[in-house]
C-alpha cells in the first residue's frame, strides 16, 4: 500500500486528523473535569514489588516481564533484594523505593530532608 493513496481524497485525510485532534481536545477537557474520566483514560499506579518480592499478577496486568523488570532495575543501580516497594506509575516509568529509605521513614518518623 503506497502512502500516497490515490482512492483516498486530501478532504477524507483531513477529516480523519481533525476527527483524531478533536477527541484528543474533548478528552483532555474531560479529564480536568471529570476525575472519574481521568481514571479511566490515564488508569491508576500499579504495585509491582512490595517488600523485595515480584508480585507477577501485576506484572501481567501491566504487561512487563521478569527480564524488563531487571533491566529497568540495574538502569536504575539497584536489584530486587534492595528495593521495598517498586510501583509502575501511569506514565510507564518505574518508581522504586530502596529499603533503606523506607527504613529511615519508619525510625525516624520523618521523611529525608534534600
Amino acid at each position: 500500500m503506497p502512502l500516497g493513496d490515490e482512492g483516498v481524497s486530501l478532504f477524507q485525510g483531513v477529516t480523519a486528523i481533525s476527527v483524531l485532534v478533536i477527541l484528543e481536545i474533548v478528552i483532555s477537557f474531560l479529564d480536568m473535569k471529570f476525575s472519574f474520566i481521568m481514571k479511566i483514560s490515564h488508569g491508576k499506579p500499579t504495585v509491582i514489588i512490595y517488600e523485595n518480592k515480584i508480585i507477577e499478577k501485576a506484572l501481567r496486568k501491566s504487561r512487563l516481564t521478569i527480564k524488563e523488570l531487571n533491566e529497568e532495575l540495574r538502569l536504575k543501580n539497584t536489584n530486587i533484594s534492595d528495593v521495598y516497594i517498586a510501583i509502575i506509575e501511569t506514565n510507564g516509568q518505574i518508581s522504586i523505593i530502596q529499603k533503606d529509605s523506607s527504613a529511615n521513614k519508619k525510625n525516624t518518623g520523618k521523611s529525608e530532608k534534600r
